[in-house]
C-alpha cells in the first residue's frame, strides 16, 4: 500500500527565530531521511525522526507547514515500524495521520492524501493485532479518498490499488466475496489508469494476477485463470523488465498454466508451463537462492503431465531433477524433508508404473529418513507420516506382508492425529487410513474394519463438502468401502450407497478428464454387482456402456488398457447369462483374447488374463458344447497355474479355477484322469486355504463337489462322508447373512441327499431338507434362480414323504413344482423336466387322497410337457410313460374308454422309441400289455388281449431271471392269460397262468412289499380254475393265498385290505371255511380301520379316496353291513353293533375324541403320534396302485425288504405302546358293546343294517340284551329304489297333489319295509310309551329316508310321528358323546344365542321371511346376538361360535354334490361361506344347540351313505349336542313358523329354566304346527332332528 513521502517544507512568509528553528529541525530531518533512503541506515531513520518531532514540538498548531510536519514524521516512525516492528512507532504514527486529518476537513485539497496516509497505517496497525475495526476504518477512509480523486486525479490509480489491497485483506479475513468482487474491480479500473510505461502498470497487473487467483480459488471459474494468465503474459511484454522480475513473472505463469491444466485437461497448458518453468529454471542457476525451488516446481509439472498423458520420459526426467534437489538439500539442510517426500512420491509413483522393487525399497527408505529428521512437533511430519503409508501400502498390495499393512495404518493414524478438525490436510489423512482400513477388512474380513473405513471416508467427503473444495475422490472410496462392506455382510443398502457414491462422483468428472476413466469403472463394477443380486436389465445395461466409453477414452498403449478390456469383458459375460445371446460371449472371449495379447510372457496381469479368458471360455462350453473350447479353457487355465509356483499368492485361484475345468471335461467324456485331476488340485488348494483364509469356503466347496462326483462313480462312502464333511464346514464359514451361504446350503442339501439315498438314514433327509427351506431365504419369491431351489426342496419333500408318508410333504412339494413353473415359462430350458416333476408329486397325491382334480392337473402339465418335447427330446419318452399312467388312473376312476385308447396310443410311441436293448424297454411293455388287458375288460376284444400277451412273452425272453422286472412281468402275463381264459376256457391258459404267478412269488421273498401282487394273483387264478374243474385243492390254496397276502405285514395297507375282502368273497361265494368268516371280516375292518385312519391328513382326502370306485374294487364299502350281516346270521348281535359302529362314519370318528384317533394322541404325546403317522404310510406307500413299472436304479430287492420288515416290527412295537398309555386301550380296536350300550341311557337305539346277504334292525338298550327284528324286504335292491324316488320327488318338485301322493306311497313303503316291524317290538315287546324319545341310525342309503315320518298314512292308522319322538345319530358314539360332560344350565344362567341371519347372499334367492324369523326369536331371546346382512363374514361367525351355545342359521344351505365336506351355509358372498370343513375344525367345547334353518342342512351323501357327511352332522362332531337339520330344500315361510313354536317351546318355563334336551321335542311342536296348517307334506316331513 503506498503512503506519501515526505516533502519539504514551506517556509512562511513571517520571517521570525521560531520560523526558523522550525525550517532548520525540518530540514535537518529531511536530510536524515534522505540519507536513510540512500543508504538504508537505521540511525538516519532515528535521526530523521528526532528532527522532525523537535519541528513539531516548535510548530503551534495553528502554524501552516504543521501538517506538513505530522505527515513526515508520521511516514517516518511508519517506516521504522517496519524495520523494528516497535509497535508503539506505529501507534504514534496513527495519532500523528488523524490529528494531520483534521487539519484538512472536506472539501480540503490535500485530504485525500491525509485519508491515504492514515488508512495505510491503519492496514499495518490490523496486520500486527488482528482488530478488524482497524480495517473497516481503512477500507472506509480509502473509499472517501477515492472520491476525492476524480478519474482525471493522477493520483486516483493509487487509492484504487491501496482500496483494492485493504479489501482483498478483509476478503482473506471474511471470506465475503463482495469484498474480493469489489477489489478485482478497482484493479481492473486501475490498469487503463497505468498505460504501457506507466511505473504502476506491473504493480496493477500483479494485483489483477493475485485476486483473480483468489477468486479462481473460490468460484472455480476458467474465465478468471484464463485472465490471469493474460495478464501474467501482459507483464512479460513490459520493457526494461528486471531478469529477475522476469524469473517471477515466467513463475506465476506457468503455476497459473497448471491450474488451468488441472480444470481443462489440456495438454497445452501444461506443455507451455513446463516450457516456462525451464526458462525460470535458465534464470536461476545453480547458486540462485530459488534454484531449488524451481527444480521442485518443474518436475511437479512433468509429473503431472506424466500422469496425464502417461509418457514415462516425463517420470523419469521428473526423478532426475528431485534427485538433483536433494543433492542441493544436505542432511542438515532445512529443506532435506522436502525434497526426500518428493522424490519418494515419484519413485512410488514409478513403481507402479514399471513394478521395479527398488522404486519402492528407494521410496520407503527416503520416507524413513524424513520420519527420523520431522520429531514429534515438527510441521512435517504428518505429511511424511502420510506418504510412508501410502508406500508401505504399496509393498503390502506386491507382497502381501501384513506388517507392512499394519505399519502403514499406524503412520496414517498418527498422521490423523498431527491433524485436527480444521486443518485443510486432514481429509488426505482420512482417505488413506479409508483405504489401508479397507485393505486390512479385505484380509480379515472384519467388519469393524470396513466400519472404520467407511467412517473415515465420510468425514473426509463431509470436510471436502464443508470446504467446497472438489469431494470426487472422497465419494469414489466411500464407494468402494461401502462395496467392501457389501461383499462382506450382503446388506443390498451398501450396495446401493456404493452405487450412489460412485454416480456422483462420476458427475463430477466430465468427458475428456483423466479421473473420469477410474469413475467409469468403479460405477460399472458397482452397477454389474448389484444386477448380480437384483438382475434389473437396466444396471447391466449401463454398466456395459460405462465400460464401453471407458474403452473408447483410453489410448490402446495405456497401462489401463487391459483392465478396461477385461471389466467390459466380464460385463459382457455376466449379459450373456441371461440373454444367452452368442454376440455377447464371442465379443467377451474376443476382447479377453485382446486382453492376453497385451500381457505377452512375463507380463504381471498375464495371470489374469489368462484365468478370465479361461472362465469366458468355460461358459461357452456349457451353453454350446463345443469341447474346443473346453479344451482351450484348461489350457489357459494349466498355463495360469504354471504362471503360480508354490506360495504365489496367485496359485489357490489357478488351482480352483483348473479344478473346475477339469471336472467339467470329465462330465462330458467320462474320463477319469481329469476327475482325479480335479480333486488333486482341490485338494491342494484346500492346503493353501489354511482355517481363516477368506478363500477356504470356496477350496471347501469345491473339494466337496469333486469328491461328491467322485463317489456317484466309484460308489465308494469315504469319498462321500468326506464331501459332506467339507460341504459342513463351507456353510459354517458362511453365517446367516451371507451372500453367498446359499451356495453352500445347495451343495450340502445335495450332498446329505445322495447319502440318504445310499444309506437311507432320515437324518440326512431332514438335514437336507433343512438347509433347502433356509436357502429359500436368500432367494426371495419372483428371482429366476429361485426355481433350482423350489426344485430341490420339492424333491427332497416328495422323498420325505416317500418315507414317512405326511400329506404335508406331498401338498408342499406341489407348491413349490407350481412356484417352479411359473418361474420357468414357456421356453425355459428347464420347464418341460418341471412340469414331469410336479406331475409326478400331483399323480402322487392322487394316489394317496383320490381327488380328482390332482390328476386332472397332472395329465394337463404332462400334455404341455409332451407339446415341449419333440421327436428327440431326452424327456418325450418319460414324458410318453407318465402320461400314460396317468390317463390309466383316469380311466379307473371315470370309466372312459377314450382314456384308456390315448394311454395305450402314448405307450406305443414309448415303444416306438425305445430300442430293443433299452433299459427302460420292459417297462414300457409291461405298460403298454397291462393297458391292453384294461380295454380289454371293456371291449372284450381278443386282438387286445393277443398283443398283450405278445407283448409280455417278447419281454419275459429278454429279461432273465435276475432281471428286476421279471416278477412283474411273469404277474402281468398270468393276468393277461386268466383274462384269456375266462373267455375261451382254455385250461391250457389258467394252467400257465398259475406257474408265471409261482415263478414270480418265488422271485418275491418274505418281506418283499411287492410279494402281495403274486399272492393275490395266484389265489385269483387258482378261484378260476377251480370254479372250472373244482378241485377243492385249488380254493383251499387260493384261500390260503389270499390270508398270506392280508398278512403280509410290510406291503400296502391297502393292497392287504384287498386280499382280505377277497378272502371273505371266496369263503362266501364257495362256503368253503366258513368257520374262518368272522376272523377273516375282522381283519378287514382291521386294515380298513388303519387304512382310512392314515389315508390322508385331510378328512375331505379320505373322502375322495372312499368315492374311488377302487374302493368298491378293494370292497372297502359295505364291508361293516356285510360283516354285521355275518355277525347276525351267527347269532352274536352284540357284535354285529360292534362291527357296526366300527366301519361306519370312519371320517367323523376320525376327527371325535371318543375313540382317541391320533389328533388325541398327538396331545398326549406328540412324538409318539408322528412316529406311528410316519410309520403307517410308510408301510402304505403303494396304495391304490395303477399297476404301472418303473426300473428304480440302484434299488436291491433285499435292502427294500429289510426296511420293511423292519418298519413293520416298528409298527407293532409302536402300537402297543399307544396302547399302554391311559384312555388308549381301545386304540384300534372295536369299542366293547357294554361302552356302546350307554348311548341308549334315554331311549331305544335303533341299528338299521342292509347288505346284499341280509337285512335287520337291531334295537339297543340301556339294559338287556339287543333285540334283532329282521327286514327281509329291505334289500339293497329295493332300499335304492326308495332312496331315488324321495331324491327325484324334493329335487323336481311336481305338482302339489301329485307329490303328496308319492310321498305318501313312499312313506307307506317305508313303514312296511322298515319301521313297523321296528314298532312292533317298541310297542309290544319293550311296551314303549307314547311320545317316548327313539333314535335311528340306518346304515346304506336308508340314510336318505325320512324314516321319522313314516307310517300307514290311513284313515284312522297311527303314523310314526304319532307315535315316537325320533332323532338321529351318525352312530353310537356321537350319542354317547353328546352326553358326556353335558351340564343343564343354571337356574341363575341363560343360554348365550347367536343368530347368524342372511337374506340376500350373492348369486342366491332373497330369503324374504328371514327377517320374520330372527324377529319371532327375538320375542323369546332379545339377548341374542344377531349376525345379519353385511356382517355375515365367514371369521365373524366362526368366532362367534367359540363364545356361544346356541346358534339358529337362516340362510341358504348347499349340499355339495361331490365333495360334501365343501358343502357350507351361504353368508355374504360365495367368497365368505362357512363350510362344513370350517365347523369341523372349530371346536366348540360349550355348544349346545344349533339349529339349522336352511336348505340341504341335513341331506345325505349317495357316494358314501355310511359316512353320515352333512352340515347337520358336522356341527354334532364339532361340539353341538343337539342340532335341528333338513333333509333337502326348504320353503322360507316356514321358517319363522318352526321357529316360533321351536323357541316358545324352549323358553316354556323362562329363559333361566331352558335345557336344550328338549329340542327334539320342541321341533316336534314346530312340525305339529305345519301338519295343522296342512302345508304339503314334502315340508314338514323335511326337519329332522341330531343328537341327546
Amino acid at each position: 500500500m503506498d503512503a506519501a513521502s515526505p516533502v519539504d517544507v514551506v517556509t512562511p512568509s513571517v520571517e521570525s527565530d521560531v520560523h526558523e528553528f522550525i525550517r532548520s529541525a525540518f530540514m535537518a530531518g529531511s536530510a536524515a531521511w534522505d540519507e536513510f533512503h540512500s543508504f538504508n541506515r537505521y540511525d538516519d531513520l532515528c535521526v530523521c525522526i528526532a528532527h522532525y518531532k523537535k519541528a513539531l514540538g516548535l510548530c503551534p498548531a495553528s502554524h501552516p507547514n504543521r501538517s506538513l510536519i505530522l505527515n513526515n514524521l508520521g511516514l517516518a516512525l511508519q517506516t521504522r515500524f517496519k524495520v523494528n516492528g516497535e509497535f508503539p512507532d506505529l501507534e504514534e504514527s496513527i495519532d500523528l495521520y488523524q490529528e494531520d486529518l483534521l487539519l484538512h476537513p472536506v472539501n480540503h485539497p490535500d485530504r485525500s492524501s491525509s485519508l491515504n496516509n492514515l488508512a495505510c497505517a491503519l492496514v499495518s496497525r490490523f496486520d500486527t493485532n488482528n482488530s478488524v475495526s482497524d480495517l473497516d476504518q481503512c477500507i472506509k477512509h480509502h473509499r472517501e479518498a477515492l472520491s476525492l480523486r476524480s478519474t482525471s486525479n493522477i493520483e486516483r490509480s493509487v487509492s484504487l490499488g491501496n482500496l483494492g489491497y485493504a479489501l482483498l485483506v478483509r476478503f482473506n479475513r471474511t471470506e465475503e466475496m463482495a469484498d474480493l468482487d469489489e477489489c478485482i474491480q478497482h484493479h481492473q479500473e486501475c490498469l487503463p489508469l497505468c498505460p504501457i510505461g506507466h511505473p504502476r502498470r506491473s504493480t496493477t497487473l500483479r494485483n489483477l494476477e493475485v485476486t483473480l487467483r483468489a477468486r479462481f480459488g473460490r468460484t472455480r471459474q476458467l474465465s478468471d485463470i484464463d485472465k490471469c494468465i493474460r495478464y501474467h503474459r501482459d507483464e512479460l511484454s513490459l520493457p526494461l523488465t528486471h531478469d529477475l522480475d522476469r524469473s517471477a513473472i515466467l513463475d506465476s505463469l506457468a503455476s497459473a498454466l497448471l491450474i488451468r491444466f488441472e480444470e481443462k485437461h489440456e495438454m497445452v497448458s501444461v506443455d507451455e508451463g513446463i516450457q516456462c518453468y525451464r526458462e525460470v529454471l535458465r534464470l536461476r542457476p545453480i547458486g540462485h537462492p530459488e534454484h531449488s525451488e524451481t527444480l521442485r516446481y518443474l518436475a511437479n509439472a512433468l509429473l503431472q503431465r506424466y500422469k496425464q498423458g502417461g509418457d514415462s520420459i516425463n517420470l523419469d526426467e521428473c526423478i532426475s531433477l528431485y534427485k538433483e534437489d536433494l543433492l542441493l538439500c544436505p542432511p542438515s539442510h532445512p529443506r532435506r524433508p522436502a525434497a526426500l517426500g518428493h522424490l519418494a512420491v515419484a519413485l512410488v509413483t514409478r513403481f507402479k508404473l514399471e513394478e521395479e522393487m527398488q522404486d519402492l525399497e528407494d521410496c520407503i527408505e527416503y520416507h524413513r529418513e524424513n520420519l527420523a529428521l520431522c520429531p514429534i512437533g515438527h510441521p512435517g511430519r504428518s505429511a511424511t507420516l502420510n506418504n510412508l503409508g501410502i508406500a508401505l501400502q504399496a509393498r503390502f498390495e506386491n507382497n502381501s506382508d501384513k506388517s507392512d499393512l499394519e505399519e502403514c495404518i499406524q503412520h496414517h493414524l498418527e498422521a490423523l492425529s498431527l491433524r485436527p478438525i480444521g486443518n485443510p490436510d486432514r481429509v488426505a489423512s482420512l482417505i488413506n487410513l479409508g483405504i489401508a482400513t479397507r485393505l486390512r477388512a479385505k484380509e480379515t474380513r472384519e467388519l469393524a474394519d470396513i466400519d472404520r473405513s467407511i467412517g473415515y471416508h465420510r468425514e473426509s467427503l463431509s470436510l471436502r463438502r464443508i470446504n467446497r473444495s472438489d469431494p470426487f475422490f472422497a465419494l469414489n472410496n466411500l464407494g468402494s468401502a461401502f462395496k467392501t462392506r457389501y461383499e462382506q455382510g450382503g446388506e443390498m443398502a451398501d450396495l446401493d450407497a456404493c452405487v450412489g457414491y460412485h454416480q456422483e462422483a462420476l458427475e463430477l468428472r466430465p468427458i475428456g478428464h483423466p479421473d473420469r476413466s477410474s469413475a467409469l469403472n468403479s460405477l460399472g463394477t458397482a452397477l454389474r454387482a448389484r444386477f448380480e443380486q437384483r438382475e434389473e436389465l437396466a444396471d447391466l445395461e449401463t454398466c456395459i456402456s460405462y465400460h464401453r466409453e471407458d474403452l473408447r477414452q483410453c489410448p490402446i498403449n495405456s497401462s489401463h488398457h487391459s483392465t478396461i478390456l477385461g471389466n467390459l469383458a466380464v460385463a459382457l459375460m455376466t449379459q450373456f447369462n441371461q440373454t444367452v445371446k452368442r454376440s455377447h460371449i464371442d465379443e467377451c472371449i474376443v476382447l479377453h483374447r485382446e486382453c492376453l495379447r497385451m500381457c505377452p510372457a512375463g507380463h504381471r496381469e498375464r495371470s489374469a488374463a489368462l484365468s478370465n479368458l479361461g472362465a469366458a471360455l468355460l461358459m461357452r462350453f456349457k451353453q454350446y458344447s463345443q469341447i474346443v473350447d473346453l479344451n482351450d479353457c484348461i489350457s489357459h487355465h494349466t498355463e495360469d497355474l504354471s504362471l503360480s509356483p508354490l506360495r504365489h499368492p496367485g496359485r489357490l485361484a489357478a488351482l480352483n479355477n483348473l479344478g473346475i475345468a477339469l471336472i467339467t471335461r470329465f462330465q462330458q467324456t467320462s474320463k477319469v484322469v481329469d476327475l482325479e485331476k480335479c480333486v488333486e488340485c482341490h485338494r491342494e488348494a484346500l492346503s493353501l486355504s489354511a482355517i481363516g483364509h477368506p478363500d477356504r469356503i470356496f477350496a471347501l466347496n469345491n473339494l466337496g463337489s469333486a469328491l461328491h462326483t467322485r463317489f456317484e462313480q466309484t460308489a465308494k462312502m469315504v469319498d462321500m462322508q468326506e464331501a459332506i464333511g467339507y460341504q459342513k464346514e463351507a456353510l459354517s464359514l458362511r453365517p446367516v447373512g451371507h451372500p453367498d451361504r446359499s451356495v453352500s446350503l445347495i451343495n450340502l442339501g445335495n450332498a446329505l441327499k445322495t447319502r440318504f439315498l445310499q444309506e437311507d438314514d432320515m437324518a440326512d433327509l431332514e438335514e437336507c431338507i433343512k438347509c433347502y427351506r433356509e436357502d429359500l431365504v436368500y432367494c426371495p419369491a419372483g428371482r429366476l434362480d429361485r426355481s433350482m431351489i423350489v426344485g430341490n426342496l420339492g424333491a427332497a419333500l416328495l422323498l420325505r414323504f416317500g418315507k414317512g408318508g405326511d400329506a404335508a410333504d406331498v401338498d408342499e412339494c406341489i407348491k413349490y413344482g407350481r412356484e417352479a413353473l411359473s418361474l420357468r415359462p414357456v421356453g425355459h430350458s428347464e420347464r418341460a423336466s418341471t412340469l414331469n416333476n410336479v406331475s409326478i408329486a400331483l399323480a402322487t397325491r392322487f394316489k394317496q387322497r383320490g381327488e380328482p382334480a390332482d390328476l386332472v392337473e397332472c395329465i394337463g402339465h404332462l400334455q404341455d410337457c409332451l407339446a415341449i418335447c419333440p421327436m428327440g427330446h431326452s424327456l418325450r419318452s418319460k414324458t410318453l410313460n407318465n402320461l400314460g399312467t396317468a390317463l390309466t388312473e383316469r380311466y379307473e376312476q371315470r370309466s372312459e374308454l377314450a382314456d384308456l385308447s390315448e394311454c395305450i396310443g402314448y405307450y406305443r410311441e414309448d415303444l416306438f422309441l425305445s430300442p430293443l436293448d433299452n433299459p427302460s424297454r420292459p417297462s414300457t411293455l409291461i405298460n403298454l400289455s397291462n393297458a391292453l388287458t384294461r380295454r380289454f375288460s371293456r371291449s372284450r376284444s381278443l386282438d387286445d388281449l393277443a398283443e398283450c400277451i405278445s407283448h409280455l412273452r417278447q419281454c419275459l425272453s429278454s429279461c432273465q431271471s435276475t432281471h428286476p422286472l421279471r416278477a412283474t412281468i411273469l404277474d402281468s402275463l398270468g393276468s393277461a392269460l386268466l383274462s384269456r381264459f375266462e373267455v375261451t376256457n382254455e385250461i391250457a391258459d389258467v394252467n400257465e397262468c398259475i406257474g408265471d404267478h409261482r415263478e414270480a412269488l418265488s422271485l418275491h421273498p418274505i418281506g418283499d412289499p411287492d410279494r402281495i401282487i403274486s399272492l393275490h394273483n395266484l389265489g385269483y387264478a387258482l378261484q378260476c380254475r377251480y370254479k372250472s374243474g373244482a378241485d377243492a385243492a385249488d380254493i383251499e390254496e387260493s384261500i390260503l393265498r389270499y390270508r398270506e397276502a392280508a398278512e403280509h405285514i410290510t406291503s400296502s395297507v391297502s393292497m392287504r385290505l384287498h386280499a382280505s375282502n377277497s378272502r371273505i368273497s371266496a369263503i362266501r361265494q364257495f362256503k368253503y371255511g366258513s368257520e374262518f368268516l368272522g376272523e377273516a371280516y375282522a381283519s378287514s375292518l382291521d386294515l380298513l380301520d388303519r387304512s382310512i385312519l392314515v389315508a390322508a391328513s385331510r378328512v375331505s382326502g379320505s373322502h375322495a379316496r372312499m368315492t374311488n370306485p377302487s374302493f368298491d374294487n378293494l370292497r372297502g364299502r359295505n364291508l361293516a353291513a356285510d360283516a354285521a350281516s355275518h355277525a347276525i346270521e351267527v347269532g352274536q348281535l352284540k357284535a354285529a353293533v360292534e362291527v357296526l359302529e366300527r366301519g361306519r362314519a370312519l371320517l367323523f370318528t376320525q376327527l371325535g375324541n371318543y375313540r382317541a384317533p391320533l389328533n388325541d394322541l398327538a396331545a398326549i404325546d406328540q412324538e409318539l403320534s408322528g412316529r406311528f403317522r410316519k410309520l403307517s404310510a410308510a408301510i402304505d406307500l403303494s396304495t391304490l396302485s395303477d399297476g404301472s413299472v418303473e426300473i428304480e436304479d440302484g434299488v436291491d430287492v433285499k435292502d427294500i425288504v429289510a426296511r420293511r420288515q423292519k418298519e413293520a416290527a416298528e409298527w407293532d412295537r409302536t402300537l402297543e405302546e399307544i396302547r399302554r398309555l391311559e384312555g388308549f386301550k381301545n386304540f384300534l380296536r372295536i369299542t366293547p358293546f357294554d361302552c356302546l350300550k350307554g348311548a341308549a341311557k334315554n331311549g331305544p337305539v335303533i341299528l338299521i343294517n342292509i347288505s346284499k346277504y341280509r337285512s335287520d334292525a337291531v334295537i339297543v338298550r340301556e339294559t338287556g340284551e339287543p333285540l334283532l327284528v329282521p327286514l327281509p324286504e329291505a334289500t339293497p335292491f329295493n332300499i335304492r329304489a326308495l332312496a331315488d324316488t324321495i331324491t327325484q320327488t324334493t329335487t323336481a318338485r311336481p305338482e302339489e297333489n301329485e307329490s303328496n301322493r308319492i310321498l305318501q306311497d313312499l312313506l307307506r313303503d317305508i313303514w312296511r319295509i322298515i319301521a313297523e316291524p321296528i314298532v312292533v317290538q317298541l310297542e309290544r315287546t319293550m311296551r314303549l310309551p307314547r311320545g317316548s324319545r327313539i333314535w335311528w341310525i340306518p346304515t346304506s342309503l336308508a340314510w336318505l329316508l325320512p324314516i321319522h315320518a313314516s307310517g300307514p298314512y290311513q284313515q284312522g292308522g297311527r303314523n310314526l310321528p304319532d307315535r315316537f319322538v325320533s332323532s338321529y345319530a351318525p352312530n353310537m358314539s356321537a350319542l354317547i358323546r353328546a352326553r358326556i360332560g353335558f351340564q343343564p344350565i343354571l337356574k341363575t344362567s341363560r343360554p348365550r344365542l347367536m343368530i347368524v341371519a342372511q337374506s340376500g347372499a350373492e348369486g342366491e334367492q332373497p330369503l324374504p321371511n328371514v327377517h320374520n324369523e330372527v324377529a319371532l326369536i327375538c320375542q323369546f331371546a332379545p339377548q341374542a346376538r344377531v349376525i345379519e346382512g353385511d356382517e355375515c363374514a365367514r371369521d365373524t361367525v366362526l368366532n362367534g361360535l367359540k363364545d356361544t351355545t346356541w346358534v339358529h342359521f337362516a340362510c341358504h344351505g348347499n349340499q355339495h354334490p361331490t365333495e360334501p365336506f365343501k358343502s357350507h351355509f351361504s353368508l355374504r358372498t360365495r367368497d365368505t361361506s362357512l363350510t362344513l370343513l370350517d365347523i369341523i375344525r372349530n371346536g366348540l367345547p360349550e355348544a349346545e344347540l344349533a339349529v339349522l334353518s336352511a336348505c340341504h342342512s341335513a341331506a345325505g351323501d349317495k357316494s358314501t351313505p355310511d359316512e353320515i357327511i352333512h352340515l347337520a352332522a358336522g356341527m354334532l362332531f364339532a361340539g353341538f349336542r343337539n342340532v335341528v337339520g333338513t333333509m333337502w330344500a326348504m320353503v322360507d315361510e316356514d321358517g319363522p313358523v318352526i321357529a316360533e313354536e321351536f323357541y316358545k317351546y324352549m323358553f316354556r318355563n323362562g329363559p333361566e329354566a331352558v335345557d336344550c334336551r328338549d329340542s327334539a321335542k320342541a321341533l316336534d311342536m314346530g312340525v305339529r304346527m305345519l301338519r295343522r296348517r296342512r302345508v304339503p307334506l314334502e315340508r314338514w316331513i323335511n326337519f329332522v332332528h341330531y343328537g341327546m
